[in-house]
């Protein structure tokens, strides 16, 4: 995981369970400072569950939250230097805009004078200027993510949790917040940790993602890299549109794909295993004729215009279909050559 200083926070071997059903099983990973770190997973991963024991809002079964060196495990929330921004904002409704920033500052016991410069800062950065006196009832979904962002960062954490702040927003909205809330993490220059189970927001956003499947961590690396070089077969499913394919290893360097021996990185593996070709539909080369460089014979079910390129549906000979995306519309029935750069053949296990 690495050398405990690099890291503000660390999570280690930590488990959780409700009764009988287990939530998170030994999840273990360092966040560094100034990181915006997304934690990524379908429904039901235990994303949520992680998140708030981070924040001191759960209690873990087992292992330990680490925060700057110092064990935090048994910290209640309001002490830890991380706030939390949830899902629904968690508004007072009886309270303006200003109150509601100036809540976590008037139970700190700030004066009125601190309380006023503060609550400028933030709502200048969160862009709500002017808005100090709103009833908060009556503001959009984008502006109500505004005032619960000023009010969590008002405190001046050292950590921000985000838990599905983006998910209630329409889509031309969230787009816009994304931007703005990475615009926020620059500025602030303090620890992100964002929950979402939208891998394109996870992809756009963060500098390191966390990926969890029923509790348990399947990846965690950049987003270039569980994009180019998911770590086993659920990554490649879950992460962007793969052609998957299931193929045997030779000596060699060589696999079996779609009825022929072609070269592959097969370092990870040894001659006999069963494996998975992983390929992005923006990586098959396709032509009118077959040739050294299209070595597989297909034919054409679909093939539809998506704007800034065709997506195209090819029948193989031993009956996969692969998704295709190129600059060239074909008529279905066409049949055609199939090719893939042995650099963008990327093999994974059904297990990392």
């Amino acid at each position: 995981m690495g050398r405990s200083q690099d890291y503000i926070i660390q999570v280690r071997g930590l488990s959780k369970r409700f009764g009988s059903r287990s939530v998170l099983h030994d999840v273990e990973f360092g966040i560094r400072r100034g990181e915006f770190v997304t934690i990524l997973g379908p429904s039901g991963s235990g994303k949520s569950t992680l998140l708030r024991i981070i924040g001191g809002l759960e209690k873990p079964t087992e292992g330990s939250i680490i925060f700057d060196g110092k064990d935090i495990t048994s910290m209640p929330a309001e002490k830890r230097p991380i706030n939390t921004v949830f899902q629904h904002y968690a508004l007072f409704p009886h309270l303006n805009v200003y109150e509601n920033i100036a809540f976590g500052l008037v139970m700190k016991g700030v004066d009125k004078q601190q309380q006023a410069e503060r609550i400028a800062e933030v709502l200048q950065i969160v862009g709500m200027q002017g808005y100090e006196n709103y009833d908060v009832r009556k503001l959009s979904g984008g502006q109500q993510q505004r005032v619960a962002i000023a009010r969590a960062i008002v405190n001046k954490p050292e950590v921000l949790l985000l838990d599905e702040s983006l998910s209630a927003l329409d889509h031309k909205l969230r787009k816009q917040m994304q931007r703005e809330l990475k615009a926020m993490h620059r500025q602030l220059g303090i620890t992100f940790i964002f929950v979402t189970h939208d891998q394109e927001e996870a992809i756009s956003m963060s500098d390191n993602i966390v990926v969890l499947q029923e509790g348990k961590v399947q990846q965690i690396a950049s987003p270039s890299e569980i994009y180019n070089h998911p770590s086993n077969l659920f990554m490649a499913n879950f992460i962007g549109e793969n052609n998957i394919i299931k193929i045997q290893v030779l000596d060699g360097q060589k696999i079996f794909l779609l009825g022929q021996s072609v070269e592959a990185d097969t370092n990870r593996f040894m001659a006999g295993d069963t494996a998975y070709a992983v390929i992005r539909p923006e990586d098959v080369l396709i032509s009118d004729a077959t040739s050294e460089e299209f070595p597989w014979k297909g034919v054409v079910c679909s093939s539809d215009f998506r704007g800034v390129y065709y997506e195209t549906f090819v029948q193989t000979k031993t009956g996969e279909i692969l998704q295709i995306r190129q600059d060239k519309e074909y008529e279905t029935g066409t049949s055609v050559g199939i090719g893939v750069a042995r650099n963008d053949l990327y093999l994974v296990g059904a297990e990392a």
